[in-house]
């Protein structure tokens, strides 16, 4: 259950109790007591999904954050890209860009391949994070077949801000594959000239203050 749905639920539960015991002590329904319980879940769910996008990644509060911050473009270099079906590996793939939209409770990865055609996720994923490993999974389109395959995966990261870290994946089609990324870069890219075009920019301020006040 979300975490917004729970705290909803509580806080009119709350509103309720609390005016079953006022009928009880008075006579008499208290609605008031109703109707302030539904418009404190209100400004709590907007103060949520505020942290959700923006709080959990702030210098002050990230230490309350679920999930690491791996939002960005990164590069990878000689992923291990194995067909389990076929029992052979994809040697034509030497490297690539992901491309993290996040917030602390979803994550939307596309992985821009340098050798051969995008896989895109064009629906975020909840997220469960235990201590160094956060794990997730969804449906991906495959280009240029546009065909679509389910995924699970996990990433493994050292800390809440990594310099680094390992995506690995097993899709429902028979094919794993282990990416190391690096180079974060504070952009979003969208395809492989994009990419190419950004991989030896240094990031401006702008590009910095603009990144920073993204939703995802």
């Amino acid at each position: 259950m979300a975490r917004r749905t729970k705290v909803l639920i509580f806080v009119i539960l709350v509103g309720v109790l609390s005016a079953v015991i006022s009928y009880f002590k008075v006579g008499e329904w208290n609605v008031f007591t109703i109707l302030q319980a539904g418009l404190i879940a209100t400004v709590l769910n907007i103060l949520l999904v505020i942290y959700d996008h923006y709080g959990w990644r702030a210098p002050l509060l990230r230490y309350f954050a679920t999930s690491p911050n791996l939002r960005g473009t990164w590069e990878f270099e000689n992923p291990k890209i194995l067909s389990i079906t076929k029992l052979v590996f994809y040697e034509h793939l030497k490297g690539g860009y992901l491309s993290i939209q996040q917030s602390d409770s979803h994550i939307k990865i596309n992985i821009i391949w340098s050798d051969d055609e995008p896989s895109e996720l064009r629906i975020d994923s909840p997220v469960s994070t235990n201590q160094d490993r956060c794990a997730f999974s969804g449906s991906f389109i495959e280009h240029p077949s546009q065909s679509n395959h389910g995924f699970g995966a996990f990433i493994m990261f050292g800390s809440l801000y990594p310099a680094e870290f390992v995506l690995r994946y097993r899709t429902d089609h028979g094919v794993t594959g282990k990416i190391l990324a690096k180079n974060r870069k504070p952009w979003h890219i969208e395809n492989k000239n994009e990419a190419v075009l950004k991989t030896s920019k240094i990031p401006s301020l702008l590009d910095k203050i603009k990144f920073l006040f993204q939703w995802t």
